[in-house]
């Protein structure tokens, strides 16, 4: 019995033994597992972070590739800045993690945008600068203009901007740096030299826009005047008085360097003969054509002082206004036009044989060319010259005609009235007419020998240079708008 009962007890005990190494193993097992799961997910998770990181310093690097460094100029800034892109490349990917890289790239972004506005705070500056050089808009102000800077002077300006510094700028430690004036190494936006927009300073010299008077008898105006009405006398005062306020309206707040020479010469003469006074910000304002209400008194007073000036006695001539162009003027025949725009719009009249004008009026469109030298129309005097054509209503060619004419002053013996008359070849005394008129072909018999040659002579010049089928076309489209 006590052997059976050792027996049993001891295959108990075997078979505890057995089941505790078999929950052991088990229990190991498990926690192998569970190691071995926890060192997957570790790994995964390290491996995830180095993808996120790699897809960050992508995105950085990408962005730092994106800024155009060579929008400094080509000159130090441009080379400085290139240095330093380099330089945060090979930091960024040798940074330990993200945040650094992204610390290495913000530096590079704050030194960049300072660069970038340099460039806006010296826009304006600049704009000047180049204003002045190209002669547009040149810069004006207190009774001063800038000096036009000569082309070498230009190319040193944009040289000193774009290579403000004595010494080549350097990279250290992600930071461009440049030696100070004591020789010790600054951050490039510390030095005061990063900032100097001096290079393109102008020098300023007294605003000379000439008199009134040069404005009001410029033969511009003048000629402007005559193209309707070329005789000044009492009977046309009223009316070239009138087309003298309307090119004054026209021109006073012009915005570019005529309508500001207009303007000082305002003011110039009213403060010089009628003693305006004007506060220094209001002349500074109609000066740059900032015109309100408050100021219609000096617009009233200088188109009444332009009206009186833009005159002048009997028949427009050439030679008393330093050139230009009039027109009609005594003795012309024919039509006359309303502008002078390089294809502009003119107004015809039909013509009847005894030379008086008369029939409906119409409008025709000009085309402008370069002028066609026709020869003269009077004997011994200057060419006339074709600067435009056009087809009337019936289809005609009709072109304009820029010549002189000389005409000579004849007193009437019982009226004691003077008049003029075309002047004879050599006649002295003669009076000179610059003027531009229309030749139509509708015109028929009423034309003059002379204008049917114009007509002619115009019609085969214009085919010989290359409007032959334009003029054909034009005549079908006008003969069938009348039908």
């Amino acid at each position: 019995m006590a052997i059976q009962a050792q027996r049993f007890f001891g295959g108990q005990e075997d078979a505890a033994r057995k089941n505790a190494a078999a929950a052991k193993q088990a229990q190991l097992q498990k926690t192998t597992m569970m190691a071995a799961q926890l060192d997957e997910q570790r790994r995964q998770e390290a491996q995830r972070r180095m993808d996120l990181q790699d897809a960050y310093l992508r995105e950085d690097l990408k962005e730092l590739h994106g800024f155009d460094t060579g929008v400094f100029g080509g000159g130090q800034l441009s080379a400085g800045m290139n240095a330093l892109a380099q330089d945060a490349s090979r930091r960024m990917r040798e940074a330990n993690n993200p945040i650094e890289a992204q610390e290495i790239l913000a530096g590079f972004k704050s030194q960049y945008n300072a660069l970038k506005e340099r460039e806006n705070m010296v826009k304006e500056s600049r704009t000047r600068y180049d204003n002045a050089y190209n002669g547009t808009n040149v810069p004006k102000g207190n009774g001063q203009q800038a000096v036009r800077p000569e082309p070498s002077d230009a190319q040193a300006a944009r040289n000193q901007w774009a290579n403000p510094f004595d010494a080549d700028l350097q990279v250290v430690n992600g930071v461009l740096m440049v030696p100070g004036a004591d020789g010790q190494m600054v951050p490039m936006t510390e030095d005061p030299r990063f900032i100097d927009t001096s290079a393109f300073d102008l020098q300023m010299q007294p605003l000379d826009s000439g008199s009134l008077d040069d404005w009001a008898k410029s033969s511009e105006v003048l000629s402007n005047i005559a193209l309707d009405y070329p005789v000044y006398d009492e009977n046309t005062q009223g009316q070239i008085q009138d087309r003298a306020g309307q090119i004054f309206d026209e021109n006073i707040r012009l915005q570019n360097d005529a309508g500001y020479a207009h303007r000082d010469q305002i003011l110039n003469y009213l403060e010089d003969t009628q003693g305006l006074v004007l506060d220094p910000e209001v002349r500074e304002r109609f000066l740059n054509g900032d015109i309100d209400d408050s100021m219609q008194n000096v617009l009233d007073a200088g188109r009444k002082a332009f009206q009186q000036r833009a005159s002048w006695n009997g028949a427009y001539s050439a030679g008393k206004s330093g050139g230009g162009r009039g027109q009609g003027g005594p003795g012309s025949a024919g039509t006359g036009y309303t502008g002078v725009l390089s294809n502009r719009t003119v107004r015809t009249t039909t013509t009847t044989p005894e030379g008086s004008q008369g029939g409906p009026q119409e409008e025709i469109t000009i085309r402008g060319i370069d002028p066609i030298d026709l020869g003269p129309t009077q004997e011994g005097g200057p060419s006339a010259t074709v600067t435009g054509w056009g087809v009337d209503h019936n289809g005609e060619l009709t072109i304009t005609v820029e010549e002189e004419v000389s005409y000579v002053e004849v007193e009437d013996p019982d009226t004691g009235e003077t008049t003029l008359r075309v002047a004879q070849p050599g006649e002295q005394g003669t009076v000179t007419v610059p003027r531009t008129r229309t030749v139509s072909g509708s015109d028929g018999a009423a034309l003059s020998e002379e204008d049917q040659r114009l007509l002619s002579d115009a019609e085969g010049s214009l085919e010989n240079v290359g409007y032959g089928d334009d003029m054909v076309n034009d005549t079908k489209a006008r003969q069938a708008e009348c039908g």
